[in-house]
């Protein structure tokens, strides 16, 4: 007969850890889903993040390509600005010694005859 307390005292033990295992399941399922929750959640957030960089490099990169296209064009016109200057200096300091070390070109027919002469 002293068997049987032992016996009822391990049915109890049984019993007791058989809820107490249920519950802890329990728990780790609602944690688990909790937890997914939170993830899902965190995920979500960092596609929106990932979304919004996407616009703001896009953005970035049309900015860019349309300064190059600007930088392009007023590359172009200073180079001819610089052309234009560089020669018109030139050109009017030939003008000048044709006319000192050639005279007679202004004396017989003129300016008018030299500007011809010249090509223009």
């Amino acid at each position: 007969m002293e068997i049987e307390p032992l016996a009822i005292a391990l049915a109890e033990l049984s019993d007791r850890a058989e809820q107490s295992i249920i519950a802890q399941e329990e728990a780790s399922k609602r944690q688990a889903a909790e937890w997914t929750s939170y993830q899902k959640k965190s995920a979500d957030q960092w596609t929106e993040v990932a979304k919004e960089m996407n616009k703001a490099a896009n953005g970035v990169w049309n900015t860019t390509d349309k300064a190059r296209e600007t930088i392009g064009g007023l590359g172009r016109r200073i180079w001819l600005w610089v052309l234009m200057a560089s020669l018109t200096p030139i050109l009017v300091l030939l003008i000048v010694l044709l006319i000192l070390f050639n005279p007679s070109l202004t004396e017989q027919d003129g300016i008018s005859y030299l500007i011809i002469r010249l090509g223009w």
